[in-house]
């Protein structure tokens, strides 16, 4: 194979084809390697490493969370910057959120990217993930009669919307937790208060969002509100099998929404 030769290449020229995005001191060190005959992509990153060593001591104040999924097995990460800014950065464009020096060198600030839990599920069930930029994210899991080849993607379908759902309807369950702690502390001791629910129970008489035509132009009788649980009885009836919610996890900063 022909070696590329980089003796006429300018920095101008090495910094769009290899250094867009990183501050000019990490090009211009990486052009120095490069030009004593280092190849681009090493010499890149030897720069960055160089650059976001004194970064690694800064303090970390702001948090963000990031999803992976594999197969059945869905990782929480955190997301560790010193300002929101660099957060809403890390929003925009492609990220190797694992590489700690090359985000530092694009953010110009420190980061880290730490796991925060990791949950398995079995073979028998379908996970379904939603992440809200970088802020929140929920895991639901369905447990269907059957998980054939042909009915897994409509299932895992109706996860991924559940999975929305219960972040869209987990502000109000918080907000009926507080009413109840305000009750139990303000009202006569004679009267009953009746305990919430768990989420995964109480997220089924609430109206389903965010899927075409529902509760715009129901399937259902006009002006009928379809909740989660019709929808999913719904679904289950297509597929000739009971879906039920197996559980549900959320993560985020839900004390600050």
């Amino acid at each position: 194979m022909k070696e590329i030769d980089f003796k006429d290449l300018s920095l101008k020229e090495f910094q769009n084809k290899f250094g867009k995005g990183l501050p000019f001191g990490v090009v211009r060190q990486a052009f120095i390697y490069v030009k004593n005959g280092n190849q681009p992509q090493n010499s890149i990153s030897t720069a960055m490493i160089i650059y976001a060593e004194p970064f690694k001591s800064r303090e970390l104040r702001q948090t963000g969370l990031m999803t992976e999924k594999e197969g059945n097995r869905i990782s929480i990460w955190k997301l560790q910057t010193e300002t929101a800014k660099a957060q809403r950065e890390l929003l925009t464009g492609k990220w190797a959120y694992h590489c700690r020096h090359m985000c530092i060198a694009r953010l110009g600030e420190n980061y880290d990217c730490t796991l925060q839990k990791t949950l398995e599920f079995g073979d028998n069930r379908i996970v379904g993930v939603y992440e809200h930029r970088h802020r929140f994210a929920v895991v639901v899991s369905l447990q269907p009669e059957q998980t054939s080849a042909s009915c897994i993607p409509k299932i895992q379908e109706l996860a991924d919307i559940l999975a929305k759902n219960a972040l869209a309807h987990y502000p109000e369950y918080l907000l009926q937790q507080e009413k109840r702690r305000w009750h139990l502390k303000h009202d006569k001791p004679q009267r009953n208060i009746p305990e919430l629910p768990p989420f995964k129970e109480f997220i089924l008489k609430q109206p389903l969002r965010f899927v075409e035509g529902v509760n715009l132009q129901s399937f259902l009788p006009a002006k009928h509100i379809v909740s989660v649980e019709e929808y999913i009885k719904h679904r289950g009836e297509q597929l000739k099998q009971n879906i039920d919610i197996a559980g549900i996890d959320l993560f985020g900063d839900f004390e600050h929404l």
